[in-house]
């Protein structure tokens, strides 16, 4: 029996802007602070924990299937990250595909703040 299963379809690509930029303007300062931002920098961290070095060039992607947003792809140094929203889930991939990590996106940002500061710094 086939199953039918469709692929998730890309909509949107950008690299993360650098909100450090003095001429982004004090404004963009509070977009530090949204959940995704928060979610990108825990993501940002892990990745540098398992051996990637320039965390700073994550390129992001957003995911639809159905027509319907439904989750973030990261990419960096070959290595990929999925954050699939529904299911709540981050999966961290080595550049040959090798499912290194799963986590609750909960748990990465818990992880991430409960880190000394020290340490958070990719």
């Amino acid at each position: 029996m086939a199953v039918d299963v469709e692929p998730l379809g890309l909509i949107f690509d950008f690299v993360r802007p650098d909100f450090s930029s003095p001429t982004m303007g004090t404004s963009c300062t509070m977009m530090t602070d949204t959940p995704n931002e928060k979610i990108r920098h825990a993501i940002a961290w892990q990745l540098n924990r398992l051996g990637v070095h320039h965390v700073d060039s994550l390129h992001e992607t957003l995911l639809i299937r159905h027509g319907l947003f439904c989750g973030r792809k990261f990419e960096c140094e070959g290595y990929q990250v999925v954050w699939f929203l529904e299911e709540d889930e981050i999966k961290f991939f080595s550049p040959v595909g090798d499912l290194l990590k799963a986590c609750s996106a909960g748990d990465c940002l818990q992880n991430y703040e409960n880190a000394p500061a020290d340490r958070r710094a990719a």
